[in-house]
């Protein structure tokens, strides 16, 4: 793996592989926590917006070059970053740059299409608040902070997009579309040297400075506070969040990862072992952490039956409380570093899942340590750090989102 960075200040990631294919994937460093709130959702507008074209291969051109080189693209818009991914055939790799160089710098952003595609964004909006899961997620983030701009949704409201402009849009985009704030991430058959050459040729003479990143200005709730969302559901869902670290603290959001698969990762997990095998108060029981690159929360939440929602807390509670004191096991924490190590592995057979993974984690914490050294990051780790993240993450008042049937 090379890492370089060029005048302008973009960075790029070349790891070579022996895939018959590449993916290059252009990370920006800038998702929905840094909108207004005018633009509330424009982010993500953005995302579906590049792909209509640029001025040089028009409103549909980009896909039908993109579909001629065998090509596959998609992208991804969070609360920290928003990234596009173009795999081709090992071949079209010059080609594939150029497109989605021009694509980055030159997005045409035509009024039409925005109009057009305005009406699919308020469908996603809608089928996103049908979603049990996803009106939960939402209302944590909501819920959980008192100030953070991770606290409105990602994919902004019916009123904010419904408001939004085309004018608005491009004027974000240009912004934040940078260079020195967008990482390019490449993973293939390519030549390192040949690789860093074609990046320098089509990213190279790209201008501008994104604006200066806001102090880190979240503020928690500081209170308990329980929020009743009303859906046409069979089951109940409730959800506990309490904050959590940010992707800076490292050695806590890698004992975070461990506790919570001790707790919930899987067949045989204390929650699950408990919660639904033995007592058979949920149907589902998870929990984990919404890594973020300022604080986030962690959060535990259950699929039930209305009559065991409240036993169900109690026992998850009691269950946390008990792991907070005691920590994991031996067995437990061998045999989680083995499964989370073997994760990582199998989650970068693919070039799309290579660059993702390394995408993010340079992204959020400008470097790629954590992915070249998990193994022995997670080995340094001990049941002292594992139930003390734990500990410390209970000290805080905690949010309940509660998701009950209509009837």
């Amino acid at each position: 793996m090379r890492i370089h960075s060029l005048d302008n200040g973009l960075k790029t990631v070349i790891e070579r592989t022996e895939n018959s294919v590449v993916t290059i994937d252009c990370w920006v460093g800038t998702g929905s926590a840094e909108e207004t709130p005018q633009e509330f959702g424009i982010a993500h507008f953005l995302e579906h917006m590049m792909f209509k074209g640029t001025e040089r291969f028009g409103v549909n051109g980009l896909d039908a070059v993109v579909t001629g080189l065998g090509g596959e693209w998609n992208a991804g818009t969070s609360k920290d970053w928003t990234h596009y991914h173009l795999t081709v055939p090992a071949e079209h790799f010059a080609k594939a740059a150029d497109i989605i160089a021009d694509m980055m710098q030159n997005a045409k952003l035509d009024p039409e299409e925005f109009a057009k595609e305005r009406s699919v964004i308020l469908e996603e909006i809608l089928r996103k608040n049908d979603s049990p899961t996803g009106s939960m997620f939402e209302r944590i983030y909501d819920c959980v902070y008192d100030n953070s701009g991770y606290k409105h949704p990602t994919l902004g409201t019916q009123e904010t997009v419904s408001a939004m402009t085309s004018d608005m849009m491009r004027d974000f985009y240009r912004r934040f579309y940078t260079p020195d704030n967008t990482l390019v991430v490449i993973a293939g058959d390519v030549d390192h040297d040949e690789a860093l050459r074609v990046i320098t040729d089509f990213f190279g003479g790209w201008q501008g400075k994104r604006p200066s990143r806001n102090a880190d200005n979240t503020r928690f709730a500081t209170e308990d506070a329980e929020t009743e969302i009303r859906m046409d559901v069979t089951e109940n869902y409730q959800a506990l969040a309490w904050p959590a670290p940010s992707v800076h603290e490292q050695k806590k959001v890698l004992a975070l990862d461990i506790a919570s698969d001790i707790l919930s990762g899987g067949r045989g997990a204390r929650l699950d072992q408990r919660l639904k095998e033995e007592l058979g108060l949920v149907g589902n029981v998870s929990c984990g952490s919404a890594t973020h690159y300022e604080p986030s929360f962690f959060y535990l939440y259950t699929v039930h039956e209305p009559h065991n929602e409240n036993a169900a807390k109690l026992e998850a509670l009691k269950m946390l409380n008990e792991f907070a004191d005691n920590g994991p096991t031996p067995e437990e924490l061998k045999r989680s570093r083995r499964k989370l190590r073997n994760d990582l592995y199998f989650s970068m057979e693919e070039t799309e899942d290579i660059t993702s993974t390394l995408g993010y984690w340079y992204t959020l914490t400008g470097s790629t340590d954590i992915v070249e050294h998990y193994e022995a990051l997670i080995n340094e780790l001990n049941a002292d750090d594992i139930k003390n993240v734990i500990a410390e993450i209970l000290e805080h008042q905690y949010t309940t989102v509660s998701i009950r049937s209509l009837a």
